[in-house]
């Protein structure tokens, strides 16, 4: 429902700091709060490492939170969560009077600095709890739907594609083309997907040059990702993996520059893209004029360019 008249709980009072009888402090619901309401905002001090109390906004920034939310206690059952377009916190439950604000501590840290065990014995505990990072992947997935987009990025980093967790997925257009599509925000360096498919001793139309005398002939989804001379993606040609070359939003297409993986296509285009760096002609790095090469020399393919440097026509 949101808040009242735009007033937070903490603003209007509904919510506060208490002294427990041990001497510590808990963010506590002093009147009933209706789910929906928020609960306060998040305030504090920029760092560039997590610290006992941070909330982590991009992959090297945490914000060390002020009260009330330095006293919010964690939950494996929390009864708020984040809001990460306005980062407040939001109550997901009514909340009666005298309980706890919570909300789960491993939605918004990638690697806690001081990690815990947690003792609430419920069906759903996550025991240690010491950042996103160190969860099993059973607890992760779990977890994937509510937890920070700048956490869900760097787990991506790590683990898993863009394309298996559905942050990337093939879309048909209303011409009846297909196109590689982000869904969701997919953050710079992230895997996006694996090259796959049958070794193949010539080109095709869809093909990646992996040595000397073989290609991978791709299937979906590399198969529908297009070609751009100012791509978003690149090739990680040590994992043979394509990697988000920048940030990518959602709604737009996928693209990696096709001169980087193959010497000689087998199916030449015409680039219409009309950018100061288009390429105009797509046929393969094989065709590439000297200065042409030299733009794409930090992103080609080893293996076309030692096609190149043992002199192969």
């Amino acid at each position: 429902m949101g808040s009242f008249g735009n007033k937070t709980a903490y603003e209007l009072g509904l919510v506060g700091v208490e002294e427990q009888p041990d001497g510590s402090f808990a963010f506590t619901a002093l009147q009933d709060v209706a789910s929906g309401m928020t609960i306060c905002h998040m305030q504090g001090d920029r760092l560039p490492e997590a610290t006992r109390f941070t909330v982590q906004v991009d992959k090297e920034t945490h914000v060390d939170v002020q009260a009330p939310l330095k006293y919010t206690n964690h939950s494996c059952e929390a009864n708020c969560r984040f809001d990460f377009d306005t980062w407040s916190l939001v109550a997901t439950q009514d909340i009666k009077a005298r309980n706890f604000i919570t909300f789960n501590y491993l939605t918004t840290e990638f690697d806690m600095a001081e990690g815990f065990v947690c003792l609430c014995r419920k069906n759903s505990c996550i025991g240690e709890v010491k950042g996103f990072k160190h969860l099993d992947d059973k607890k992760k997935r779990h977890l994937l739907d509510i937890v920070s987009p700048v956490v869900k990025g760097l787990h991506i980093l790590e683990t898993e594609s863009a394309h298996d967790l559905g942050m990337a997925r093939v879309h048909q257009h209303a011409d009846g083309t297909y196109a590689f599509m982000a869904f969701t925000e997919i953050p710079e360096g992230s895997i996006i997907c694996q090259v796959t498919g049958p070794k193949r001793e010539t080109p095709t139309r869809y093909s990646v040059q992996i040595d000397h005398a073989h290609h991978v002939d791709v299937g979906a989804p590399l198969k529908y990702t297009n070609h751009s001379c100012e791509p978003n993606a690149r090739f990680d040609f040590t994992h043979w993996t394509l990697n988000a070359a920048r940030d990518i939003q959602p709604g737009e297409q996928i693209t990696f520059n096709y001169l980087t993986t193959e010497f000689d296509m087998a199916e030449a285009f015409d680039c219409k893209c009309s950018k100061e760096k288009c390429f105009g002609s797509v046929r393969g790095y094989k065709h590439l004029d000297e200065e042409a090469k030299k733009k794409i020399e930090d992103i080609v393919s080893p293996v076309v360019k030692m096609h190149q440097e043992n002199g192969v026509a």
